[in-house]
């Protein structure tokens, strides 16, 4: 049930309209979080979703693992990411047989498991490493540098993952700066992605994906790893992966109406 005997906090109690939710309602009620959380000033909503996390602890609540998604800004799905992975005994068991596999160099199984405890808690950057060494050990070197890429992306530092990133980057052929000088200057002053504007935040291959939908009306993933890791490599930032998008010949394909909707606009003004 959707935190059916959450009543310690009335001040929290306000953005559940429908507790103890199933089916649909859940759906609804959970939407409604997202809704309001976006309301809210960053330090009121990590205060609200902490909370629920720690409800869901005391109660088995299965919405565990969705609490840190109903957070707007993807530094406090991070930090939320970690407050629940630590108690969710089922991600915690997926790990320790993860990092078993990795102990036992069987890169393969490790990775699987990984990947299983990452489909738990996606913005785990911690497992996002431990999966890309898995890989990286497995020769699938250009999976292993787009996940690189996204576990800096979500906080992973700049020393725990450079070394491993240049790496597998030579052994798929590119040998330029891995990123612009003036991202590493962040990542040396280990500066936290919090207040930084979301066009200017580094990208992930789920970004790509996001805005591969919004923008070209496709879903990335059949056109290949090599497809998503050139755009991570070459649109560094938020920005400059929907400036790329937009310069694609398929966003002209995709969006002729809206194009020819934005022409007959600009002529009547």
């Amino acid at each position: 049930m959707f935190f059916r005997n959450y009543s310690r906090d009335a001040s929290t109690r306000k953005y559940f309209p429908r507790l103890g939710a199933d089916g649909p309602e859940r759906v609804h009620a959970y939407l409604h979080l997202r809704c309001e959380m976006a309301k809210l000033a960053s330090a009121e909503r990590l205060r609200v979703l902490s909370s629920l996390i720690d409800e869901a602890v005391r109660t088995g609540d299965a919405m565990l693992r969705t609490v840190p998604l109903a957070a707007p800004e993807r530094s406090e799905r991070v930090a939320l990411t970690l407050r629940a992975s630590k108690h969710d005994a089922d991600f915690l068991a997926a790990v320790r047989s993860g990092d078993e596999a990795r102990d036992k160099r069987d890169w393969e199984l490790g990775a699987a498991i990984y990947d299983r405890g990452l489909h738990m808690y996606p913005y785990h950057h911690g497992y996002i490493v431990q999966r890309s060494h898995c890989l990286k050990e497995k020769g699938r070197y250009i999976e292993a540098e787009i996940g690189y890429r996204d576990a800096l992306a979500l906080g992973t530092s700049w020393d725990d993952a450079r070394e491993h990133l240049v790496f597998t980057a030579a052994k798929n052929g590119f040998s330029d700066r891995i990123y612009p000088p003036e991202i590493v200057d962040l990542f040396d002053a280990e500066q936290s992605e919090v207040g930084v504007r979301w066009r200017n935040q580094l990208s992930t291959s789920s970004d790509l994906a996001e805005l591969a939908h919004l923008f070209l009306g496709t879903d990335p993933r059949p056109s290949g790893f090599a497809w998503t890791r050139d755009h991570l490599r070459a649109a560094p930032r938020r920005a400059d992966l929907v400036s790329r998008l937009i310069h694609d010949p398929a966003f002209a394909r995709a969006n002729r109406r809206l194009l020819r909707l934005l022409a007959d606009s600009k002529d009547i003004t």
